[in-house]
């Protein structure tokens, strides 16, 4: 007996309802054994003024948030006219944590200043390959930020990697003076390069988040948008999507063909255990189908 036709159409709707509920990937957990805050600083620079004027992040017992505001503050008899007077701000915040990193940079200014803040934070493993063979290793990341920028001022984000010790870039935003208020958004994901592990061998690799951020007030210029300010946000975040392991001619392996020395998980080249809610819409499926077969018999 063949299954009338509206019946395979509900079918093959409900089918692919159950195969848009398996699981693409899931993010991956940072171990926790590389949580904290990451470095950086903030300089702010204003004239006639006296006292601290820049803040740190990460060094030795430093936190993972800092904020330095100033303003000219010499007295009357110390004061220098032809400087002129002026405000400065700047914040940092640097960390990483079990979703990823996590980078935030303001600064703004007013009359004769200038604000400098730049940060960097990352996560890093060592993959041991296990096998006897060379593998292929591909690393995934996922960037979600936005820079802003008000008049005079400028900022960057950028994503490094390491394969040992060298250093390369993989991506890089800039942005140059905002006018009257300009914002760009990144919502992206980007593969590290392939990197061959020889046989029963291993490499450190490295992903890492920085960030500059420049403000230039001057009291001589007018500014109609606004006095100048910027940001560059990536507080939520960068974050490992895929750890995957390949053979020489492209196919992928199984997760336990790479070690992870630092904790994280590497992706399992089979597929995907069905969700709760795939098994339910087969179970549907099922009875659906049962109950229409039932039904054709009885007419029959």
């Amino acid at each position: 007996m063949s299954i009338a036709p509206e019946v395979k159409q509900i079918g093959v709707r409900i089918a692919l309802l159950a195969a848009l509920a398996l699981p693409m990937y899931a993010g991956f957990a940072v171990p926790s054994s590389e949580w904290g805050p990451g470095t950086g600083e903030v300089d702010t620079d204003v004239p006639n003024y006296s006292g601290p004027s820049t803040c740190y992040v990460g060094y030795g017992t430093y936190p993972g948030t800092c904020t330095e505001s100033i303003a000219s503050n010499f007295p009357v008899q110390n004061f220098v006219a032809a400087n002129g007077v002026g405000t400065s701000y700047g914040t940092l915040s640097a960390s990483t944590d079990v979703n990823g990193v996590h980078l935030f940079e303001s600064a703004s200014g007013s009359g004769n200043s200038e604000e400098n803040v730049s940060g960097d934070s990352g996560f890093f493993d060592t993959a041991v390959n296990n096998t006897s063979n060379p593998v292929q290793l591909q690393v995934t990341v996922h960037l979600d930020g936005q820079l802003y920028s008000l008049s005079d001022a400028y900022g960057s984000l950028q994503i490094n990697y390491f394969f040992g010790y060298a250093q390369n870039t993989l991506f890089t935003a800039n942005q140059g003076a905002g006018g009257a208020g300009t914002y760009d958004t990144i919502d992206q994901t980007f593969n590290l390069p392939l990197y061959t592990i020889a046989a029963h061998s291993s490499v450190t690799w490295d992903v890492e988040l920085s960030a500059t951020l420049g403000v230039y007030s001057s009291a001589g210029t007018t500014y109609l948008a606004g006095l100048p300010q910027g940001s560059v946000d990536a507080s939520n975040t960068l974050s490992l999507t895929q750890v995957l392991a390949y053979d020489m001619s492209g196919n992928l392996l199984p997760s336990s063909t790479l070690t992870s020395a630092d904790g994280f998980t590497n992706s399992v080249a089979t597929a995907p255990e069905p969700s709760t809610a795939a098994l339910f819409t087969g179970a549907l499926i099922a009875m659906f189908l049962a109950r229409r077969l039932r039904k054709a018999r009885g007419n029959a």
